[in-house]
């Protein structure tokens, strides 16, 4: 990715080249990407890391690690603030899931192509999102507490 991009192809290393670009099939399926296609020998969308950056860009990619770095620090904080038992353990166990995410990135293109997969990543960076407003109380409604004090 990076041989192919810089200031030769600016919209492309910052915005990508589309949704499945890199996608090369297993072999039995005929409607691969048009990079996977134009660089076959090179296989672009080996890991999800190069998938993404082949489809989405330095921004997407960036932004992806970005949503995955804060959901990691939500967990580290959700467990020092946690009650003991359970929740802690819970806590504990976000934080091993999200972990596990940038290690996927590079190892393989499960994020990006296998369901199963994209199920575990979202609902892992979802479980975090939800025990986080659990955490934090929400600030009432300035419209409602007004309008309910006539």
């Amino acid at each position: 990715w990076f041989h192919e991009h810089g200031l030769r192809d600016p919209l492309g290393t910052l915005f990508g080249h589309g949704l499945g670009s890199s996608y090369g099939g297993d072999g039995r399926v005929p409607n691969t990407g048009h990079i996977n296609d134009m660089y076959r020998n090179k296989l672009v969308g080996q890991t999800s890391a190069t998938s993404m950056l082949w489809d989405f860009g330095a921004i997407g990619f960036g932004l992806f690690a970005a949503m995955v770095a804060s959901a990691w620090f939500a967990a580290r904080r959700l467990i020092n603030e946690a009650e003991p038992g359970f929740d802690r353990a819970f806590c504990r166990l976000l934080l091993a899931s999200v972990s596990c995410v940038p290690l996927m990135l590079f190892y393989w293109d499960g994020i990006t192509v296998v369901p199963s997969n994209q199920l575990l990543t979202m609902l892992t960076l979802g479980m975090v999102a939800w025990r986080l407003r659990q955490q934090v109380p929400v600030p009432a409604n300035p419209i409602r507490t007004a309008a309910g004090s006539r």
